[in-house]
């Protein structure tokens, strides 16, 4: 029970002082912070590092899978095939390459493990996902994803189903929706290429649309924008939301809502020295004056979303590990360069790589392994 009273001078001061600490560190004042276990990742692999004397070179890194095994399918931007590595990182063989005919690729935008541990590259210059087999990489067949203009362009696979593979789908931008709203299709897709039903319909991110003097198109990203964060679990569900607030909708392959994870966060303000950086601001019109609430999430096999806050310009960034039910569970420092790919028996696999060709410290694309202690 509560009662009204007057604060004596000391116990003022200590909150005082609780309050600008938080505000110093730009996190939501919580009770049970405290209490959040530490989760602790150490790294047992790392493939790709030059300057440790690797001699596995990445050009880029486009999909990471893992099988049952615990061997990792690493698809690579640069040479168009697909290294195959041990649990231990040792390098096995490669597969796949540049070109057009069956098995090769023009444009690996991800890399799969599904079902029975078959191997999943989708190539989205030519809209086909090709299939591996799980011990012997050798090529199997090819899925032609077929155009739906109720959904837009096949942008990429993002899980496979006993149903067949969850595709995303984007609009052309042309000069006739140039101003139009965007939104990105969340679609169950057949086995033989066709749309079965859009399970989640989504704003895409947050772009200035403008008619370039040639009258094309022309994009720019919108400083601190929005987007949205799709990812399909380990246990076949989809986790959706857009990263304005930790809003997570979570969808069934049948297309039904099946619940929901909602945390609650301070927002996080952009700095004067981030906005002064900001290349033709007028461009914009307004400026978001805070930063998305995440910057991206992974789900693992626990059905446990592991939540990336924003980079603050340090070499680590904070992850947040929350339950179904929403509730904190834990957190980790990783660096903020790393994206996670998979967390699986109580291992996290990601790459660290340059975000920006931009990038005033370009970072060799590395993979990266790491034991869970949870």
């Amino acid at each position: 029970m509560y009662t009204d009273h007057v604060l004596r001078p000391a116990v003022l001061l200590m909150l005082c002082l609780s309050l600008v600490a938080c505000q110093r560190d730009g996190r939501e004042a919580s009770p049970d912070r405290e209490s959040d276990s530490q989760i602790v990742l150490s790294e047992i692999v790392r493939i790709g590092d030059e300057a440790d004397g690797d001699t596995v070179v990445f050009g880029g890194i486009d999909g990471l899978a893992v099988n049952a095994a615990g061997q990792l399918f690493v698809g690579d931007e640069s040479s168009m095939d697909i290294s195959v590595f041990s649990a231990g990182g040792v390098l096995l063989g490669t597969f796949g390459s540049r070109g057009a005919a069956p098995g090769e690729f023009r444009d690996i935008s991800n890399v799969l493990v599904g079902r029975n541990d078959s191997i999943y590259v989708f190539d989205s210059r030519q809209d086909v996902l090709s299939v591996f087999a799980p011990e012997t990489w050798l090529f199997q067949r090819r899925i032609k994803v077929v155009e739906n203009d109720s959904v837009g362009n096949t942008s990429n696979v993002i899980g496979i189903t006993d149903l067949g593979p969850i595709t995303l789908h984007r609009p052309d931008i042309t000069a006739e929706n140039i101003d139009a709203d965007l939104f990105v299709a969340v679609v169950q897709t057949s086995w033989t290429g066709t749309m079965v039903r859009t399970l989640a319909r989504l704003p895409d991110r947050e772009l200035l649309l403008f008619m370039s003097p040639e009258r094309t198109p022309a994009l720019r990203y919108v400083p601190f924008g929005r987007r949205s964060i799709i990812r399909l679990s380990p246990s076949g569900k989809l986790y959706s939301g857009w990263n304005e607030n930790i809003d997570i909708t979570i969808t069934s392959v049948d297309g039904d809502i099946v619940g929901s994870i909602q945390q609650l966060h301070a927002p996080i303000p952009v700095t004067s020295v981030e906005l002064d950086a900001i290349v033709n601001p007028d461009q914009f019109g307004s400026i978001h004056k805070v930063k998305p609430a995440y910057r991206s999430f992974r789900v693992d096999d626990r059905d446990q979303i592991w939540v990336k806050g924003i980079d603050r310009g340090n070499p680590t960034v904070e992850w947040m590990i929350l339950d179904s039910a929403g509730k904190t569970v834990g957190r980790t420092e990783l660096p903020a360069k790393l994206s996670l790919r998979v967390i699986r028996s109580g291992r996290a696999y990601g790459s660290i790589e340059s975000t920006s060709v931009f990038d005033p410290v370009p970072v060799v694309p590395t993979v990266v392994v790491y034991s869970v202690d949870m």
